[in-house]
């Protein structure tokens, strides 16, 4: 070889080897440099959910007890049968009311009960709206767009609406299927929180009008580079009168249609990127347990609401109010200066506390006379534990709330005697064999990630880095835990998924939760 092609090919060996080596040190400087970085671990016993399993959690009301405080209704009392000082017997008349003022009171039950049905269905949905949400953490800036030749530009005349047609605070624009909206509009839109409507023409044709709020641009963020955008790109205009949108095409705004034929279905909504929902995971999180603890306490209040018709069914159908048990009248007040709801009579018994229960055909199958039943007073909170004494084999139709189901009385004997309990006084009831709690972890939804090689956490490894951990899921629960059938331990340590220095192989350190909840 010729000495001097010798030298040359030498020396491209020597700097195709530096830049190598060049290369290879930059790998290592940036891995190190992502190694250093440390992200927060949390112990997987505190985030997990506790879950009771699918209980039959049935509600009671105590039929006899120690104390029977009978509170005003609210319709007209017609007469009280007893005076303070009388003895009275199990099914005695006390007061009896009009029946015909007596159906208000029944109205308002019903009303009551439906306003607590309406109240949980909105927060179910409200929770499978925060299902819904990406957490700000999650949202990456839109990539930007790549460069497209410029259009021809169509100057966007400013125009004087119809006073029908105004909207406060919306500036118009008359505007053609081929006027553009140049990137710097929107940009401007989104840093003022202006609102603007394209009025969009072909030929003296009103095809409808483009929305564009401001506010709604900027959740983008100020990374966001939108491109020009042409009013009628993606618009088809259809024989029977209506308007066709492609959602692939660029849309900055909400359409509503100004054709004769058309309905709301031509209305179109559209976010070409997910701007996230401006709050963070945590937040989302603790909306979803606040709805969540909502739901409880409507689901209560309904019990009490149902317990409370079945009875007033009762006493409304001849107007009659009987002694729920032997015992002595130790007050009566005056019903024309006392409100609805106040104690009206009260007789003082000695029997140990009966709750009956009215159940379905399904829940009556799951009881047998001397099972233990756990019982807590929604009145009082206090909880004691009673026998099934007696189950039903005959509906009682009087305590059905729902026509279209039967309901079977199940008595359950308190095994305490000396408890303080109200007759009428309103319980939850559950077997006693559906208390154990699953030994499944239930992780909260936004721990739990999924790509194309199926679920996984980050965990904290043996030598202290984080690390890509497979899960297997099982059902989801309240809308916002899954199950963590396999992959995950009680004992792990797992991090927020989000974030920057939330990679595999960076060094994790135990955290609060304060540090993830804020609180």
């Amino acid at each position: 070889m010729n000495p001097a092609k010798k030298k040359q090919t030498i020396r491209r060996i020597v700097i195709a080897a530096l830049v190598l080596l060049a290369l290879v040190a930059a790998v290592v400087l940036i891995a190190r440099t992502m190694r250093r970085q440390t992200v927060n671990v949390f112990n997987v016993s505190e985030v997990s959910e506790t879950y009771w399993g699918d209980s039959t959690e049935l509600s009671g009301m105590v039929s006899e007890g120690s104390v029977d405080n009978i509170p005003l209704a609210e319709g007209m009392v017609e007469s009280i049968n007893v005076q303070v000082g009388d003895e009275v017997k199990k099914g005695d008349v006390l007061l009896k009311y009009d029946t015909s003022s007596y159906q208000l009171t029944l109205s308002s039950d019903q009303a009551q009960i439906a306003m607590l049905q309406s109240q949980i269905a909105q927060a179910q949905q409200d929770i499978s709206a925060y299902r819904r949400m990406t957490p700000s953490e999650a949202v990456t800036p839109p990539p930007a767009p790549t460069p497209k030749p410029t259009p021809a530009t169509v100057d966007v005349v400013d125009t004087t609406t119809p006073p029908s047609e105004q909207i406060e605070g919306v500036k118009y624009y008359n505007c053609t299927v081929d006027t553009v909206v140049r990137a710097d509009v929107l940009k401007a839109l989104a840093s003022s929180g202006d609102r603007a409507a394209y009025r969009l023409y072909e030929g003296r044709d009103l095809l409808g009008l483009w929305f564009v709020s401001g506010e709604d641009l900027a959740r983008y963020g100020e990374e966001w580079a939108p491109e020009d955008w042409t009013l009628g790109e993606g618009l088809t205009l259809n024989g029977d009168g209506t308007i066709t949108i492609d959602s692939a095409a660029p849309h900055y705004g909400t359409f509503e249609s100004r054709l004769p034929g058309a309905d709301e279905d031509d209305d179109y909504d559209p976010w070409p990127i997910d701007p996230g929902s401006g709050y963070t995971a945590a937040e989302i999180a603790q909306m979803i347990r606040d709805a969540q603890a909502s739901i409880q306490t409507y689901q209560r209040q309904l019990q009490q609401a149902q317990l409370k018709y079945q009875r007033d069914q009762l006493t409304g159908k001849s107007g009659e109010v009987k002694a729920s048990d032997d015992g002595v009248v130790t007050f009566i007040a005056d019903p024309h200066a006392i409100t609805a709801g106040q104690t009206l009579i009260t007789v003082k018994g000695s029997a140990n506390a009966i709750v009956t229960v009215y159940v379905d055909e399904l829940s009556r199958e799951t009881l047998r006379p001397g099972d233990e039943v756990s019982v807590m007073s929604y009145e009082t909170g206090s909880s004691f534990i009673a026998k099934v004494d007696s189950v039903g084999t005959e509906p009682s139709q009087e305590y059905s709330y729902d026509p279209s189901s039967s309901m079977y009385p199940v008595t359950c004997v308190a095994e305490e005697g000396d408890l303080e309990l109200n007759v009428g006084e309103y319980c939850s009831v559950t077997p006693m064999q559906e208390q154990e709690m699953s030994d499944h972890i239930y992780l909260p939804m936004y721990f739990v990630r999924e790509d194309d090689q199926g679920s996984y956490v980050l965990a904290a490894g043996e030598n202290g880095r984080l690390e890509r951990r497979a899960v297997s899921t099982g059902k989801i629960i309240w809308g916002s835990s899954i199950e963590i059938l396999r992959g995950v331990t009680i004992d792990d340590q797992i991090a927020f998924p989000y974030g920057r220095s939330a990679r595999p192989g960076n060094r994790t350190q135990h955290a609060e939760l304060d540090q993830l909840y804020g609180y």
